[in-house]
């Protein structure tokens, strides 16, 4: 019953949940230029296995990233795939996921691109501050493109 809330709760905050057999594997839907896509993986195996992951672009036949990764039985993981900072809105990115040798599957999703439009960097003289005290604080705000 834990594993119905959890998926339920990737689900309702944007992640994409695969679940077959005998491995679970969640993964945000989104992908932006510089930074991680981060895969969380809970595989059980007797066995050994390989697990290949890569971001495919249907513009070009290059793997936006990709990483293969080998197991030696059951194993709770993350696997991170840098996106490059040159991606852009051209095509259709999707991530697949291969088990191979004991452990065998493909799963293939659509991901979303979101190029990353500003970030906010605020700063505070303290750490933690106490109820009724007054903050000071300075903040930035980066535009990008």
């Amino acid at each position: 019953m834990a594993l119905n809330y959890v998926t339920i709760f990737f689900i309702m905050f944007g992640f994409i949940h695969m679940a077959y057999g005998r491995y679970v594997i969640i993964s945000p839907d989104t992908i932006r230029p510089g930074l991680p896509l981060i895969l969380s993986m809970n595989i059980e195996a007797e066995e050994s296995f390989t697990i290949s992951a890569s971001i495919k672009n249907s513009a070009s036949p290059i793997n936006v990233a990709s990483i293969i990764r080998n197991y030696i039985g059951s194993t709770v993981d993350t696997i991170e795939l840098q996106v490059p900072d040159s991606v852009t809105a051209d095509g259709i990115y999707t991530l697949e996921v291969l088990g191979l040798n004991g452990v065998k599957f493909t799963e293939e999703k659509i991901l979303k691109f979101v190029s990353k439009g500003f970030s906010i960097y605020i700063q505070t003289d303290k750490s933690i501050y106490k109820p009724g005290q007054t903050s000071k604080g300075s903040g930035v705000v980066f535009v990008v493109g």
